[in-house]
């Protein structure tokens, strides 16, 4: 009996154009799994060796059967191509190393010439839509994917581990950040690809519209002092100052108060009409899928929340205005404390608060009685917040109908889309970096297959129709 070290090495990837050279490489490749299977049997190796030769063999194959897949869009090639309105002429066959979602891809392809400058052309590429003229789609999703949720190095390890390097670390960083480039300038075609995706819930009663910001830093240029800069100066001097950067969620929720659907959002600072833009597009939507749906808008006690909410539904007038229940709560155990009352009475005034038609006008009441016994700062905050927000603490009544009174999916948008990746220790942003990643992951974030067609409304762009 062979040892494993006598097996026939994995499959490489090879020029396979033929359909019986392709035949040929699986019946060898089915050979060396049975011979695999036969050590595995007598204890010769392990299942974790078979595991790992049986990857490679498959690799082996994806890689080739790709070969075979794209040499089917260089046959018949015409004497001429016209891309853009410049005439390409053949030049000379190379050979070229695709990067699928298995592995490395070799092939011999034509190579067209521009008759007029130095432009270079392969048709192969323009057909199949590779992406940088580099990668696959599939390699490409995976790529970004790895990229929006990871920091570079730990990327950098899962795409060694995805068998995804098929070109040098900074080559790699180099085409995610000319993807990234390309992202930034397709925001109506990812966001009607998210509205596509929404469907119709039979058991939908309202709609929740929530808004919040989370702050992030951000390098940002500055300014160099008059005279001559010190040995050993940046020459590009800069510093960190933190921006609020929006998010915002909008919630599909039945009569039990029940969330059926959740699309993310974010944007960067500055960018607050384009967030409005986005998700009233959204909104829209969902209303022509549901006849009937009670608009409720939930933020915290931040006036500029509550006008980007009201700006979201447009002309269009809530059933309900509401200030997160959770942020109402917590002014509740502040003041109880301030006041110096028994921890207990916490629990008691917030199901009260909860619970009561009137419960936020008695607590304010209360909290007023406190003030006159016991000066405090922190009381003083409790009852501003409840003198501007207690006609937004309808908890009782909200209930009752179903909807929401918390706000933890827009805190939720905020940790998952933007704290999680975005303040990591010693990070700082700018701006042409962090918005691609911030537009990929709130559309992983969202419910549905969102970002996997975004993703393909994304390549569909790649590919190009060529003219003979």
């Amino acid at each position: 009996m062979n040892t494993l070290a006598q097996q026939p090495s994995t499959l490489k990837p090879q020029f396979t154009q033929n359909p019986d050279k392709l035949r040929l490489e699986f019946e060898r490749a089915f050979e060396d799994l049975v011979a695999l299977r036969q050590q595995l049997e007598y204890g010769l190796i392990d299942f974790a060796q078979f595991e790992s030769q049986a990857v490679e063999l498959h690799r082996g194959l994806s890689c080739e059967s790709h070969a075979f897949g794209l040499s089917a869009l260089e046959v018949k090639l015409p004497p001429t191509l016209l891309e853009q309105g410049e005439r390409f002429e053949p030049e000379r066959q190379v050979i070229k190393t695709y990067t699928c979602l298995d592995g490395p891809v070799r092939l011999k392809v034509w190579r067209y010439k521009s008759t007029s400058s130095s432009r270079t052309l392969i048709p192969v590429e323009a057909r199949a839509g590779l992406i940088q003229g580099q990668y696959t789609a599939m390699a490409m999703r995976v790529l970004l994917m790895s990229h929006a949720d990871q920091d570079y190095r730990s990327a950098q390890k899962l795409r060694e581990a995805a068998h995804l390097l098929g070109r040098s670390k900074s080559a790699a960083q180099r085409d995610i950040n000319a993807v990234s480039d390309k992202l930034h300038g397709l925001d109506e075609s990812l966001e009607a690809a998210r509205r596509d995706t929404l469907e119709h819930h039979p058991q939908a009663k309202s709609l929740t519209v929530s808004v919040d910001r989370t702050g992030l830093p951000f390098e940002e240029p500055r300014q160099r002092k008059r005279g001559r800069p010190k040995a050993g100066a940046p020459q590009k001097p800069c510093e960190v100052v933190h921006r609020q950067v929006y998010c915002a969620c909008v919630c599909l929720v039945d009569d039990q108060g029940q969330v059926l659907s959740t699309q993310r959002f974010g944007a960067l600072p500055g960018q607050d009409v384009e967030l409005v833009q986005r998700v009233s597009a959204c909104v829209e939507r969902w209303l022509e899928l549901h006849e009937k749906l009670d608009l409720i808008t939930l933020c915290d006690g931040a006036a500029e929340m509550r006008r980007l909410a009201r700006e979201i539904l447009g002309g269009r007038q809530p059933k309900a205005e509401l200030v997160d229940a959770w942020h109402a709560m917590e002014y509740v155990h502040q003041a109880v404390k301030a006041a110096g009352k028994p921890v207990s009475w916490s629990k008691v005034l917030t199901k009260r608060l909860l619970e009561n038609k009137r419960g936020a006008t008695e607590l304010l009441t209360r909290m007023r009685t406190w003030r006159m016994e016991k000066a405090s700062e922190v009381l003083d905050q409790c009852i501003t917040f409840f003198e501007n927000q207690h006609e937004r603490m309808q908890y009782a009544a909200a209930r009752e109908k179903g909807w929401m009174i918390g706000s933890g999916n827009v805190e939720a948008t905020c940790k998952t889309v933007v704290a999680v990746r975005f303040k990591r220790s010693g990070a700082r942003w700018k701006s042409k970096g962090a918005q691609p990643l911030l537009k990929v992951r709130a559309l992983m974030a969202s419910d549905g297959p969102v970002w996997e067609l975004a993703f393909e409304a994304f390549a569909d762009t790649y590919v190009k129709r060529l003219a003979s």
